[in-house]
């Protein structure tokens, strides 16, 4: 299983990213998360993106039955539509 690294914190600023593994589970507090590891582009980071959000997970799974089937090396640019915690995401290929 891939190592579990700080979380990505996205917001209305946006980021770029690319995957760098596929999909593991976490058990976190709120129970089993679907992740990934990726590296953000503008600092070369290395970063958990949990990936269970239905606007991100929609979006990404068109990526992915594009790539192959593939989550690794897809790179995305990834925002919030607002500011908001649970605002939904906004998600295109980089």
């Amino acid at each position: 299983m891939p190592e579990r690294k700080d979380p990505l914190r996205v917001d209305a600023a946006g980021v770029v990213v690319r995957i760098l593994t596929e999909p593991y589970v976490i058990n976190t507090t709120r129970g089993f998360a679907p992740a990934v590891n990726v590296e953000v582009e503008e600092t070369s980071e290395e970063r958990t993106m949990f990936i269970g959000a239905k606007s991100l997970a929609d979006p990404l799974q068109k990526m992915v039955d594009a790539n192959s089937g593939k989550f690794t090396g897809l790179k995305l640019s990834l925002k919030k539509q607002s500011d908001d915690r649970y605002a939904p995401y906004i998600v295109e290929r980089a």
